[in-house]
């Protein structure tokens, strides 16, 4: 056994004096980086008053006479951060002894592994309660936009692999700097009634031309979602044709998120320039810029 818990886990109130001490405790070097997305989020929550009590650990390494923190690395910080700490915040402290430092690193991986990490879908939802519009939406959509945001700033690539905890927590900040973005998509669009629109390729498109003319925007994908221009040949008639046929044709995968997001972005520009909608998708193309 690589460690013994030597008090059963207690409520710690938190007070800044307790948190800045738990931050500052040694960490054999194990610690990652603070990451400011995930820290920026955390402070968020304790200040709106939406932090859970939180799992503190410490060990006590008796081949070195040292206590050392194995858990709470950034929300001890956060907490340090605040201006002023809501009452009632607790740290659910857990205290072992270790007989040696190897027996801490031990220890401290049973807190980085899988088993213990919230998943996905819980960590949004923890992050977008922050806002009281965000609160609102399902988690399911929350996820949705905030992945869509990243394949927009990714150049309109879904990069696979990069689900861990600390790209959630980046993704969820992203959100929050977007609410507007957000409640529109939420209020324009439904899975059940526009299933082809409320995909990621399409709605990263859509935080693109956001960008560029929100008037526009709300314009051209409300045509999009109504079918509603007389022309079938507009822009936005050919829009929802595609994505239409996408959807009841191709699964969502990186070179279909791509292949959507590219031709939703070059009928957009042919909208905006009032050129040919004529488009011809290149999948060893440049992703083009949005008008």
């Amino acid at each position: 056994m690589h460690y013994r818990q030597s008090k059963a886990p207690r409520p710690v109130l938190i007070t800044k004096a307790i948190a800045e001490r738990h931050a500052a405790l040694p960490m054999l070097g194990m610690d990652r980086k603070l990451n400011p997305v995930r820290l920026g989020a955390y402070v968020k929550m304790i200040e709106a008053g939406v932090m859970r009590p939180v799992p503190w650990a410490v060990a006590r390494c008796i081949e070195t006479c040292e206590t050392y923190r194995v858990n709470g690395q950034h929300t001890a910080n956060a907490y340090a951060s605040v201006a002023e700490i809501p009452a009632d915040s607790y740290a659910i402290m857990e205290e072992y002894v270790c007989d040696t430092i190897a027996d801490v690193a031990h220890l401290w991986k049973t807190y980085d592994s899988a088993l213990s990490v919230r998943n996905s879908t819980e960590i949004m939802r923890a992050f977008a309660v922050t806002d009281p519009l965000l609160g609102s939406v399902a988690t399911r959509v929350l996820m949705t936009i905030a992945g869509s945001i990243r394949v927009h700033k990714d150049g309109g690539l879904l990069l696979v692999g990069k689900n861990n905890r600390n790209d959630i927590a980046s993704r969820a900040s992203d959100l929050l700097c977007e609410t507007d973005f957000a409640m529109w998509v939420n209020d324009t669009f439904t899975i059940a009634r526009h299933p082809h629109l409320m995909r990621t390729g399409a709605i990263a498109a859509m935080y693109a031309t956001w960008g560029k003319c929100q008037r526009d925007t709300q314009t051209f994908w409300t045509e999009v979602r109504e079918e509603s221009n007389p022309d079938n040949r507009s822009a936005t008639r050919k829009c929802a044709k595609m994505l239409w046929h996408m959807y009841a044709d191709k699964k969502s995968n990186p070179s279909t998120v791509r292949e959507q997001y590219v031709r939703c972005i070059l009928l957009w520009n042919a909208y905006r320039k009032n050129t040919s909608t004529e488009v011809r998708y290149i999948p060893t193309g440049k992703t083009p810029a949005v008008a």
